[in-house]
């Protein structure tokens, strides 16, 4: 009898390990899914026409002259 409790319980703890795998998989896919279209997100951005021309170094020259020897 007891030979055969410890094939159920392998054979339930086989079973319930298998199912936790396959839902885990189905995570991985979306994860998966999610990454491919952050990515393609990045490869295909599209700046804003209105911030290309952006002179990162007149705004600079603006701010010291704005605040003058002021540390923010």
């Amino acid at each position: 009898m007891n030979k055969m409790k410890s094939y159920t319980l392998c054979f339930f703890l086989f079973l319930v390990f298998n199912l936790q795998a396959q839902s885990q998989k189905d995570g991985l896919v979306a994860l998966i899914n999610a990454e491919k279209k952050s990515a393609k997100a990045k490869i295909n951005f599209v700046a804003n026409s209105n911030t290309q021309n952006y002179d990162i170094i007149y705004q600079c020259r603006l701010l010291k002259q704005k605040y003058q020897g002021n540390r923010f």
